[in-house]
């Protein structure tokens, strides 16, 4: 089953079919939803963290007054919170409650963090964590560049060299040496050395506004992202809306194709939400600020709709 989180509640679709019913919070923004180790977590604007620990039936505040833009899990089961204004919070394995990691306030550059709308604060925008080193995370702020950490968030150094620091996703293709891959507002960017430089990997890219990153969990060098033309502010409301292209990479970002078979040449909404189906790797999700969920069952070759007329798409999470 998919969740989908989105401007007015979370949205339960069946993967088979264009059945989309509201499961939780109707009519509140929900930012992000996740699955961690069976529970249910759900980032509600003006309200906070809820927990659900049986499908969704019933939900209990955890962390109160936090605007999350983001909720992951680390490999050691520690469950991360990525905030606007700037912050992070983590719930350790066995732990009930959420304590936040300060560490990252002594960064040299963090009172510079901002963001360009009212009140000009930045926010943890994405997390992505390694797959052979299980005390790194890679953090991806907007807009500030990539946080990284190699001991499970002790200490925090600032990865800036190279990237453009509107940063609005994040991934990790593992390996001897973790690859990263980030989407910004100016293109893509990968790291070969763990953050410390990055390189534009743009080639193909026709705009260069990218917000979602997914990459195959098994072919790491299979990428996907979307390019709208032009930031939000400009595009809204604007004849033609976003005019957004989905991208596919099978070389790491060294080039990137089109992949909008069965779709129109460009969509008229963002593409806000992407991931990559865990149990059938091949199948990758879109969610559009129209409200579409796109699916393609062949890695972007081919893509149907799967619902539509629903409130904005912002995040996606699998279910049993």
């Amino acid at each position: 089953m998919l969740l989908a989180a989105t401007g007015s509640g979370i949205f339960q679709l069946s993967t088979g079919s264009a059945t989309a019913t509201v499961a939780a919070f109707d009519k509140d923004y929900v930012s992000a939803v996740c699955t961690i180790d069976g529970k249910l977590l759900a980032a509600v604007r003006d309200q906070g963290i809820y927990e659900s620990l049986d499908g969704g039936d019933s939900w209990e505040l955890l962390l109160a007054d936090v605007n999350a833009r983001t909720i992951d899990a680390a490999p050691d089961g520690a469950t991360y919170i990525g905030a606007d204004p700037a912050a992070i919070y983590c719930r350790r394995s066995g732990v009930e409650s959420f304590v936040e990691v300060s560490a990252i306030r002594a960064l040299p550059t963090f009172a510079t963090w901002s963001f360009p709308n009212t009140p000009h604060q930045g926010n943890i925008h994405h997390f992505a964590f390694s797959a052979s080193h299980p005390e790194a995370i890679y953090v991806a702020v907007e807009v500030g560049g990539v946080l990284v950490s190699t001991d499970g968030g002790s200490s925090w150094i600032e990865s800036r060299e190279g990237i453009h620091l509107d940063v609005h996703s994040i991934g990790c293709a593992p390996g001897e040496t973790d690859v990263l891959y980030t989407a910004t507002g100016q293109g893509f960017f990968r790291s070969e050395d763990v953050g410390h430089t990055w390189d534009a990997a743009c080639d193909g890219l026709e705009s260069l506004y990218l917000v979602p990153l997914a990459v195959h969990p098994e072919r790491s060098e299979i990428v996907f992202t979307a390019a709208t033309h032009a930031r939000p502010r400009y595009w809204r409301g604007r004849d033609g809306g976003a005019r957004t292209t989905l991208y596919r990479s099978e070389n790491g970002g060294d080039s990137w194709q089109p992949v909008m078979g069965g779709l129109p040449e460009s969509l008229l909404g963002a593409v806000d939400a992407l991931t990559i189906d865990p149990h059938e790797p091949d199948t990758i999700y879109a969610g559009t600020s129209d409200g579409q969920v796109l699916v393609s069952a062949a890695l972007g070759d081919g893509w149907r709709v799967l619902a539509q007329g629903l409130p904005p798409i912002l995040d996606f999470a699998f279910t049993d």
